[in-house]
């Protein structure tokens, strides 16, 4: 646990107690060398799983066996347990391991530099086995939070292997949560959802190191009401009892100053774009004055971002306190200007050096130059976007206006030369005492991220930096690069300083020599993955730009076999955007829940204004019939849908959001008659679903146990309550199972599944259905085999090369929306853009 690094502002760490003293051998090679081990030094596998064995008795047989038994063998080198003490200024040991010694006992023994590949086989079927015995250890009755000594010891063991695999390779440590790890982030009040998202990751090193990491509560968010999908401590009241803060604690001598509002009103009714600047006042003049004028096309403005949980927002008047101002003023006054370095599969529109911007081919080329200590442009809501104010009334002119400004923030965020995050947990903490992986950590679990709002308000920009107590941090100043070309996934690094003329043009030709010499590869990956720091920082890395900028991967997955897929890329790149949007929001949360409708319209770059005429029951449905295609699994997971008491008009169609992920393939195609079309032949082999059709009608019922080829499915039905679609009659019905291969083969696995009701049938296999509903199936299995038939089970069997359409009724009400195709650029136009990442 020791070789961990230790965050700058940490809880102690775990120790581990070093329970036995002697000494262990290397026996043999052989697949059973383990429990040949166990037996060989009197120890016997059943009292592990014994719960009548006395929890140190059995804490000391694992110790030996899985941690000081497997290291010996691993090495094949005598092992002295008494090593791995920590050893005291009198040239004793604590009976507390330490790993320190390992390092240099994997170098001495030749461990990464050998290259018989027998012995390296032996080493990952050694870690193999010992790994299938710590899941069944894990799984049993003593492995529980009452005995502290035996799961101190198991994460121990998860340390070790975790850095035996790390040089050899070896299995996945895919494990059950850890109670130990767990149990430290609840009583640290941790959210209910991150420690679930820790747990789910299986990455026993990230989550030890997370452990360790100390955040601060200024404001005092409470977890308790929390579930384990999203964080509800920073939801707050907009309306009655809302209270914008101060910095200070004397708020009574702090004005509020207010922005220009018929001006604000009037630039969203002309369909412009707010921008305000602050004018502190000299010494000896007294005053603050908030500007505000329309943006021009050569604007360079910062878009800020906030939780209003925090107090920065104002439910009454376009106004904020002067001490928020000028601290504000503050931020935006040392916010740096970003560079740049070069990355493949470039889509960006501008580069940044210094002073200096230089726009893409693609959008028109052209450079702009900043004055330096210009004064800043900013756009706020809690100033550009009306309010009511304090009218007995209802004002329907700002209702109008705000409808308008919210169709606009995609164009607000995407626009703006930086993104800047004020966040008050974030506030209270030094970049310059934190190390870059725990400053990683503070983003990653910041409140700000658990927002549906700044979903989009971070996606929508690739300059984003995060506020903190002492400076501005973008997430790409330090851009993992162990000699490998960088990709999409690096995104931007970003200098923590202004840059001169003389270092802008350093920073551009650093970027033109990397352009050649990205390709070139090292040897050292090896060594950097060992590197637990190094490892911990690109995992934080990673998952914070997948938080910010992006979900899925460079080429999306219907794409990933362009020969096999039905799919155009235009189809693909939907379905990959839609995925990433619904994925996004189902782990974050807002106050106002019809507001989600709107942000995933803004992401899907959809006409948001036109979506909240709808009622807000439509406005998801209107969303996800504005594509060309729609990923199977979106019919798969149970949610409130359209028509629940129709039998035709669109009972696919979610009503709102699930917080339950989507996947991308398989999808099916939609087209201009809103019919779902998913042809068996055009899905990769992998990932074909099931189609089960039961050889006689029958009346489907909430539980059903499906019979073919020797298998047995148990299918479970999720309608809701108020749905009398299925009404007592024998129907040809149809489940189809999706999932991978490898997933369906993973017994008692439950699978998303849904039900359809077939309606015409040729011998062709053309399959024409109506919608049900969602399911569940899990395939049934005994110990000693398959799970044996039953009189009650129903005969089913499997349709190949099968094309399935589901039907809309006939009373389908019209697509308001509908994302076209872009045209084809000209030649010259895609060789520039091609041009463009190499600059």
């Amino acid at each position: 646990m020791d070789m961990l690094p230790i965050p700058g502002s940490s809880f102690p760490g775990l120790e581990t107690p070093l329970l036995d003293a002697s000494q262990h051998t290397f026996h043999d090679r052989s697949s059973q060398s383990l429990d040949r081990f166990l037996s060989h030094e009197g120890f016997n596998k059943a009292e592990l799983i014994d719960p009548k064995t006395p929890p140190p008795r059995a804490a000391t047989l694992l110790q030996s066996w899985l941690f000081f038994g497997v290291l010996s063998q691993a090495l094949r080198v005598r092992i002295k347990a008494v090593d791995f003490g920590v050893p005291t200024s009198n040239g004793h040991f604590q009976r507390r391991i330490t790993l320190s010694p390992l390092p240099s006992m994997l170098k001495e023994t030749s461990y990464y530099e050998e290259a018989d590949r027998s012995k390296l086989q032996h080493r990952r079927t050694l870690l193999e086995t010992a790994f299938q015995y710590l899941k069944e250890i894990e799984a049993g009755p003593l492995h529980t939070l009452a005995n502290k000594s035996i799961v101190a010891v198991t994460l121990s063991i998860r340390v070790l292997y975790s850095t035996l695999i790390a040089y050899d390779g070896g299995p996945d440590l895919e494990l059950l949560p850890h109670p130990l790890i767990a149990k430290r982030l609840e009583d640290q009040d941790w959210c209910p959802s991150h420690i679930r998202r820790i747990m789910a990751d299986q990455n026993t090193l990230l989550a030890c190191y997370l452990m360790r990491v100390r955040r601060p509560n200024p404001r005092g968010y409470s977890h308790s009401r929390c579930p384990g999908t999203h964080c509800v401590a920073t939801n707050t009241k907009l309306l009655g009892g809302y209270v914008t803060q101060h910095t200070h604690r004397k708020p009574e001598d702090c004005p509020f100053i207010a922005v220009g509002n018929k001006e604000v009103r009037s630039i969203i009714a002309k369909g412009g774009i707010p921008l305000v600047s602050i004018r502190i006042p000299s010494s000896g003049k007294h005053g603050i004055e908030l500007r505000v004028r329309q943006a021009t096309a050569e604007d360079k403005y910062v878009a800020i971002s906030h939780v209003w949980a925090d107090g920065l927002g104002n439910s009454k008047s376009n106004s904020l306190p002067a001490c928020q101002l000028r601290r504000l003023s503050d931020y935006l006054t040392r916010l740096p200007n970003p560079t740049c370095k070069k990355f493949e599969n470039n889509a960006r529109d501008q580069l940044v050096f210094g002073p200096l911007s230089v726009r893409s081919p693609s959008s028109g080329p052209g450079v702009t130059w900043e004055r330096p200590n210009s004064t800043r442009l900013f756009w706020m809501d809690t100033l550009c976007i009306p309010v009511a104010g304090d009218k007995g009334k209802a004002d329907q002119e700002a209702a109008q206006l705000k409808v308008k400004a919210i169709n606009m923030m995609a164009d607000i965020y995407g626009r703006a030369s930086h993104v800047l995050v004020l966040d008050s947990t974030l506030q209270e903490c030094r970049i310059a005492n934190m190390q870059r992986s725990e400053r990683l950590a503070h983003i990653l679990f910041s409140p700000w991220m658990g927002r549906s709002w700044t979903l989009q308000e971070g996606a929508l920009n690739r300059h984003v930096y995060f506020q903190f107590s002492d400076g501005a941090y973008n997430v790409n100043d330090l851009v993992p690069n162990d000699g490998q070309p960088l990709t999409n996934n690096d995104w931007y690094p970003a200098r923590f300083v202004r840059l001169s003329l003389g270092e802008s043009m350093k920073s551009f030709m650093w970027a033109w020599k990397s352009s050649r010499n990205s390709s070139k590869r090292t040897d050292e990956t090896v060594a950097v993955v060992a590197n637990f720091e190094s490892f911990i920082f690109k995992t934080l890395h990673r998952k914070c730009i997948q938080a910010l900028h992006r979900s899925g991967l460079d080429t999306p997955k219907n794409r990933a076999y362009q020969w096999k897929s039905a799919l155009s890329p235009f189809e693909a790149q939907w379905v990959q955007r839609f995925v990433c949007v619904w994925n996004g929001l189902s782990t974050r949360t807002t106050t106002m829940e019809d507001d989600l409708p709107a942000i995933f319209s803004n992401l899907l770059d959809l006409d948001t204004e036109t979506i909240l005429s709808l009622p807000p029951s439509e406005r998801l449905g209107a969303i996800v019939r504005a594509g060309p295609a729609l990923p199977l699994s979106l019919l798969c997971i149970p949610c409130p849908r359209l028509g629940v008491n129709d039998k035709r008009k669109s009972r696919w169609v979610p009503r709102s959001l699930l917080r339950v992920p989507l996947e991308e393939e398989p999808a099916f195609s939609l087209d201009d008659k809103q019919r779902l079309v998913l042809k068996h032949k055009d899905i990769r082999t992998v990932m074909r679903p099931l189609l089960l059709v039961p050889l006689k009608p029958l009346i489907p019922s909430e539980e059903m146990v499906l019979q073919y080829s020797g298998s047995r499915w148990k299918i479970t039905s999720h309608r809701e309550p108020n749905d009398v679609f299925a009404e007592h009659r024998k129907d040809h019905i149809g489940f189809i199972i999706s999932g991978n291969e490898e997933l369906r083969a993973r017994h008692l696995q439950p699978i998303e599944a849904c039900c359809v009701r077939i309606v015409r049938h040729t011998s062709s296999q053309q399959i024409e259905a109506v919608y049900d509903c969602a399911c569940t199936a899990v395939m049934l299995q005994e110990a000693n085999g398959p799970a044996k038939a039953s009189k009650s089970d129903v005969q089913v069997r499997e349709e190949t090369d099968w094309t399935l359409t589901i039907l809309p009724g006939a009373s389908e009400s019209p697509v308001l929306l509908r994302c076209e195709e872009p045209p084809p650029r000209s030649r010259i136009t895609r060789k520039l853009s091609n041009l463009w990442p190499y600059i």
